[in-house]
């Protein structure tokens, strides 16, 4: 979905910034409001070469997928990912699996339209 991601980052560049150059929301009072470092990035699961070790948030945009295709894509998130990563996905529930029992990822569905 490179035009839903293009169109986030062009929100993430209207974010201010303090003196120090981190990203920073302005609150309805005016208040200056500090984020913590964000990095948007679009990439496949089916792309070997696609990195997501380092991710806390994963979203999956999934509203087409298939059961094969979701499980592909829990394998490749729990293959890479670090425990605690959350994992938002749109249409689907994707299962994860991973070598590890003692990692956890909080699942959490969108529902569109209802």
């Amino acid at each position: 979905m490179p035009g839903l991601h293009q169109s986030a980052l062009e929100q993430l560049a209207k974010c201010g910034s303090d003196e120090s150059g981190s990203r920073t929301l302005t609150a309805a009072d005016g208040e200056s409001i500090p984020l913590s470092p964000v990095e948007l990035r679009c990439g496949s699961f089916a792309d070997p070469n696609e990195n997501i070790s380092d991710a806390d948030l994963c979203f999956v945009f999934s509203t087409c997928f298939d059961e094969e295709t979701m499980g592909m894509v829990g394998k490749f998130i729990g293959r890479q990912c670090k425990p605690g990563t959350i994992v938002i996905t749109i249409g689907e529930t994707v299962a994860v699996f991973s070598r590890a029992s003692s990692w956890h990822y909080a699942l959490l569905r969108l529902a569109c339209g209802g």
